[in-house]
């Protein structure tokens, strides 16, 4: 009777891994499918995040966040008439609070970093390298706000933001959160290998 009993649990086992195994191949077939897979809103080197008809592509720079809008096909979005807050909450218990504003593609930072802040904003960039860089995170209209991240490191510092008058159907407002996530800068060859892989 034990050894029947035996016998049985491990057939269940096995069966509920393989149908686990099962599982996860379904789950990245899905994500090769054109819309599951946030490529197409992680163009700027941020983490996506989802609400209900949104993604939202959050950008950490060592002294502001920026949030890209996209619908729910990852379509961009403009920021436009876009108005909203964000709470950061640091690993010490402090929290504070920003206003996020627009800015507008084609437009970066009137006043620029220079000297030692600059090289703390971005190390030790080319001339090229920047302009590639300010050229690609402008080419879309986007909110920022300002932040003091300090001497933070990833995952220390949660974001909770919250967004009025988007556009799109069923969805005017969200809320939604990010940890806080060095910038992944992508070279174009490598994304577009990453899209042909998905």
């Amino acid at each position: 009777m034990k050894r029947k009993t035996y016998l049985f649990i491990l057939v269940l086992l096995s069966v509920l891994l393989s149908g686990g195994a099962l599982l996860a191949q379904h789950h990245h077939e899905q994500e090769s499918k054109a819309g599951h897979s946030h490529a197409k809103a992680e163009i700027h080197g941020g983490e996506v995040a989802m609400t209900k008809m949104h993604h939202f592509e959050v950008v950490w720079m060592p002294g502001h966040v920026m949030v890209y809008l996209y619908d729910m096909n990852q379509k961009p979005l403009s920021a436009k008439g876009v108005t909203g807050e964000v709470v950061f909450k640091f690993k010490d218990g402090k929290e504070q609070k920003a206003t996020l504003t627009l800015m507008e593609a084609g437009k970066m930072m009137a006043e620029h970093a220079e000297g030692e802040k600059h090289e703390k904003q971005h190390g030790k960039m080319s001339k090229e390298e920047m302009e590639a860089m300010h050229k690609l995170m402008s080419n879309q209209d986007h909110l920022t706000a300002s932040v003091d991240l300090g001497d933070a490191e990833e995952g220390e510092v949660k974001a909770t933001f919250t967004l009025k008058g988007l556009s799109g159907k069923g969805e005017s407002e969200a809320t939604f959160t990010a940890k806080y996530k060095k910038m992944a800068m992508k070279h174009k060859a490598g994304q577009e290998k990453h899209e042909q892989h998905h």
